[in-house]
């Protein structure tokens, strides 16, 4: 399946969070890899809304250990309901800027360089 969505000409390849038992991260990024894709992994709602910050955490954490040194890695929210409680998707953006902020583990990298062939425009 990862490949056939790798070679659909798409830019990012992404798993739900619910996904990552049956699907092995090193397989998403490997594959993600071969093709000069970006890469990452949709957090589940009910997680956003239900997880307390420190699981939160753990999870984002978890998923950019895996994620690493290569770069190239997302964590977002999977279709977060307009009626959510904004201080459940301000946590989540606040795990997410907290622990996903370069350098991870004391790496330094500009995201807006080109990353193993990829550029990203920005800044």
């Amino acid at each position: 399946m990862l490949r056939k969505v790798a070679a659909s000409g798409s830019l990012v390849l992404t798993v739900a969070d619910e996904d990552v038992d049956t699907i092995d991260l090193k397989v998403l990024k490997k594959t993600a890899r071969s093709k000069k894709l970006l890469y990452g992994i949709a957090v589940m709602t009910d997680y956003i809304l239900t997880d307390s910050e420190d699981k939160l955490t753990e999870r984002v954490e978890g998923y950019l250990s895996e994620a690493e040194p290569d770069g190239g890695f997302m964590v977002f929210g999977s279709m977060i309901p307009m009626d959510s409680p904004p201080e459940k998707v301000e946590r989540f953006v606040r795990v997410c800027n907290t622990v996903g902020k370069y350098p991870i583990e004391g790496r330094i990298r500009n995201i807006f360089q080109s990353i193993d062939g990829i550029h990203l425009h920005g800044r």
